[in-house]
């Protein structure tokens, strides 16, 4: 399996991916069992853990897409991303943002999504209510993973139904013998703040309360679950019935990997 994901992602477990994937691994699998999630940001844990089967998903369209072009055409899209790598300047970033923005799909945007992820500001991918990409210039040289590590991602991939999809659609196929990891938004008394806004929406108070109620269906259904939540009053009351521990404090952002101190805990109903 990959050492670690390709992009540099907000909020990314990186640091954590190996302790998550011993805790999911201590779950009961039977053999229809997916590993479902419907979070997948930076795709470390899944990694970490190497399901037979899985389930990623994200409502960010821009992140499925690039995972499924590496996926189908690891090779095509480092040729391109190699092209871009080296040192970058604000105005070709500029540029490089704007061609990204009118791109639909294909090699050259998903070699374009990983140069923005890893050269604009702090690392942060954030796009305004049109769809559009709009995080500013931040790093001015990109490093590029070598072929290697695109070829096992793509391999560990192959594994994977990686689908575009609100978190609500992919929970509803979840059945009870899957194995759910869930790592939402973090959840801010501000809302409009910058790690809530990964889609076109706000991943607001309102969207972690009705988490929680499909997380407790979920529980009554018999399914194992494992999420990972910033610490607040709300969320401890939101799962009153699962087993809590704290999670490390950082979390991994910016271009250059950066750990930043974060509050988040550990909830789970099995182990």
């Amino acid at each position: 399996m990959p050492n670690a994901s390709l992009l540099r992602w907000v909020g990314g477990k990186v640091r954590y991916a190996p302790e998550l994937a011993r805790i999911l691994a201590s779950a009961k699998w039977a053999r229809g069992s997916r590993y479902v999630e419907p979070f997948v940001g930076g795709a470390s844990v899944y990694f970490a853990l190497g399901p037979k089967r899985a389930l990623l998903a994200d409502a960010n369209p821009d992140l499925v897409s690039f995972y499924q072009c590496v996926s189908d055409s690891a090779q095509a899209v480092y040729e391109i991303a190699r092209g871009l790598s080296g040192r970058t300047s604000n105005a070709e970033f500029l540029d490089y943002r704007a061609e990204f923005n009118e791109l639909q799909s294909g090699t050259r945007k998903a070699a374009l999504f990983l140069y923005l992820n890893r050269t604009c500001f702090n690392g942060v991918w954030r796009v305004n209510r049109q769809g559009n990409f709009n995080v500013p210039f931040g790093s001015r040289e990109l490093t590029m993973p070598e072929l290697g590590a695109w070829l096992e991602v793509s391999a560990s991939l192959k594994s994977a139904d990686i689908q575009c999809s609100d978190w609500a659609a992919t929970v509803n196929t979840v059945s009870k013998q899957d194995v759910v990891f869930i790592d939402p938004p973090y959840h801010q008394a501000n809302s409009t703040e910058s790690f809530a806004r990964y889609t076109k929406g706000v991943f607001s108070e309102g969207d972690h309360r009705a988490l929680a109620a499909r997380v407790d269906a979920l529980d009554a259904l018999g399914c194992q679950i494992l999420l990972t939540v910033s610490d607040s009053s709300l969320i401890r009351d939101l799962y009153p019935n699962f087993k809590i521990s704290e999670l490390g404090g950082w979390y991994t952002v910016g271009a250059k990997g950066s750990h930043l101190r974060s509050n988040e805990i550990v909830l789970r109903n099995f182990g």
